[in-house]
């Protein structure tokens, strides 16, 4: 599936809140208050029919595995259902796998474009309740905050950076693949990835 454009990516996240830079990898210094959030989803919204008319940003039909996948999860975790899968952007994807802990999810930041040096993914354990799904952990400047919420078929990233509050659409929602199989420069770093997402629980399969 092609990438959305990143002139637009970044054109939407200029004229949302805050005016952030489009990099996901950049450290989100603190989860935005209620008004802060607030703000962001109502320029969320408002910014949504420009993307439905645009070509990168329409919602494609899932394939049948992945709304199959999210369905039977649905059935057992219905709060992080609405999560599930790979959202691709035009150089990085948040990758949103479910676990066998209700309301717990593994969520993977992956950025194959960085090349073959340098790490160029990592890994945090999220939480989803009152339709947001919240990590805290790992990116490539330090600790992170960042806050994901759903609004018709767009995914909404939120993250605060200098007291600016920014949210960044992701549409493009591809099936998850196992982390074992993912390009990540770091070798050591993606067996870490691997242990830390089994000991979540965290899975590519049906719910049993």
């Amino acid at each position: 599936m092609k990438r959305p454009s990143f002139l637009l990516i970044l054109f939407f996240t200029v004229m949302g809140v805050g005016g952030l830079p489009a990099l996901a990898q950049s450290q989100s210094e603190r989860y935005p208050t209620d008004a802060e959030l607030q703000r962001a989803i109502e320029e969320f919204r408002r910014d949504i029919p420009i993307l439905q008319r645009s070509r990168q940003f329409r919602q494609a039909p899932l394939v049948p595995a992945l709304e199959s996948f999210i369905n039977a999860w649905s059935q057992v975790d219905p709060a992080v259902a609405p999560f599930i899968g790979t959202w691709a952007g035009q150089e990085y994807d948040w990758s949103i796998y479910p676990s066998n802990t209700r309301g717990r999810v593994c969520v993977l930041f992956n950025h194959p474009m960085r090349g073959g040096t340098g790490n160029n993914a990592y890994f945090s354990l999220g939480s989803v309740s009152n339709g947001q799904l919240r990590i805290k952990g790992e990116s490539f400047t330090g600790e992170s905050y960042r806050l994901f919420i759903r609004y018709k078929n767009y995914l909404g990233s939120v993250s605060v950076q200098s007291n600016k509050t920014g949210i960044q659409p992701f549409v493009h929602r591809l099936i998850l693949i196992p982390p074992t199989k993912l390009f990540i420069a770091n070798s050591p770093e993606k067996s870490e990835m691997v242990q830390r997402f089994n000991a979540a629980g965290c899975t590519v399969s049906l719910p049993k």
